[in-house]
């Protein structure tokens, strides 16, 4: 007497291999082989996966299961373990380009934007505006940042220098207006007034008056000069004419 039996389970030949894979490069269920030490006949079943969350929401273990039964119901499963990541760094989609400004024309901080490989979630801070001074308190550098920040605290920081500059002279509002006068007669010094486009701290100086023209000792044109400076020292001249005259 033979007493036949079949006590032996399949043996998977073919099983997907364990993996490290980015959030966005999942790939699909793979392909599974196996054979029988009686039957050529195996059936194959994919049994599903099971997601084990990680520390945030795009890094988290996928163990997909197969089973593999011969005709006489001996059952073996095989498992493949899919270990997700994201480490990819959010990417701005747009970054504001570096400029040179007037100092009365420095813009505000832009509105940026930013993609990720693993979700549409993305969040963008700013975190503030470093100042460097430079050789005037209107000419100095400012470096803007911010930072984008994925669902599992991926970074990415971006920068904006702006070069900040005060090339434009003060002007004068006020100027006491030529005219023509007796020798006898000549006014008294009228200072000018001046703006700026940066500062209303604009410095006046007087430089005095010199006769440009004369025909005569009482006949002349006296020309008075003064000047207006801002905080960088752009400067800006201006003349009153006084025609001096014996009538």
């Amino acid at each position: 007497t033979i007493e036949v039996q079949d006590i032996t389970a399949p043996v998977f030949t073919m099983v997907p291999m364990d993996t490290i894979v980015d959030c966005n490069a999942v790939p699909p269920v793979g392909t599974v082989m196996a054979t029988d030490n009686c039957a050529a006949m195996v059936t194959l079943v994919y049994e599903g996966e099971t997601r084990i969350d990680g520390s945030c929401q795009y890094r988290y273990v996928i163990q997909r299961l197969w089973s593999a039964t011969d005709q006489c119901n001996n059952v073996t499963t095989a498992l493949q373990t899919i270990n997700v990541q994201d480490t990819t760094r959010p990417v701005f989609t747009s970054i504001p380009a570096d400029v040179t400004v007037d100092c009365d024309n420095v813009p505000a901080p832009a509105t940026m934007s930013a993609t990720d490989n693993c979700t549409a979630n993305v969040t963008i801070d700013y975190s503030g505006e470093e100042r460097i001074d430079s050789n005037c308190l209107y000419n100095y550098r400012l470096i803007r940042r911010w930072i984008a920040t994925d669902e599992c605290g991926n970074t990415t920081l971006a920068e904006q220098n702006l070069q900040v500059q005060d090339t434009t002279r003060p002007v004068f509002t006020f100027v006491p207006a030529d005219t023509v006068v007796n020798c006898n007669g000549i006014p008294p010094v009228v200072n000018p007034t001046a703006t700026d486009n940066c500062t209303n701290d604009v410095d006046i100086a007087y430089l005095g008056e010199t006769v440009v023209t004369s025909t005569g000792p009482d006949t002349y044109i006296l020309e008075r000069r003064w000047l207006a400076a801002d905080d960088c020292s752009n400067v800006v001249f201006v003349s009153q004419f006084l025609t001096v005259q014996d009538s």
